[in-house]
């Protein structure tokens, strides 16, 4: 799929079960590749824009796409924005991590020797 604004191409690596529609920097992608000079007609607006390399997906939806050419339009789904992978890991490792350690909870050995001297 290509981008209607900007240089951004992706490739489906998972499919939605239902009719989806995929943006980058605002415009609905296209299976037809546009002219250089269309590509860039459109400009998308700064964003956080894809990576190459990178996955992005919707888990809800079951969509997976991998950025084959990087662009600063950012990838959305059904008007919502779509995390690479690496994002989302990051972030649900960062919740569990933070449930595990017990952080914001005082367990109220801060400050105390550790029993084996350390």
């Amino acid at each position: 799929m290509y981008s209607a604004v900007d240089s951004t191409a992706v490739i489906v690596v998972r499919a939605s079960e239902g009719d989806v529609t995929v943006t980058c920097g605002g415009a609905e992608m296209t299976t037809e590749k546009p002219d250089a000079a269309e590509a860039g007609a459109g400009a998308a607006p700064p964003q956080d824009g894809t990576l190459l390399g990178k996955r992005y997906t919707d888990e809800e939806l079951g969509l997976e796409l991998l950025c084959t050419k990087a662009g600063p339009g950012a990838l959305a789904v059904n008007g919502a924005p779509l995390g690479d992978q690496a994002s989302q890991a990051t972030a649900r490792v960062g919740l569990t991590n933070t449930h595990r350690n017990g952080a914001g909870h005082d367990s109220g050995d801060e400050g105390r020797p550790h029993p084996g001297g350390r």
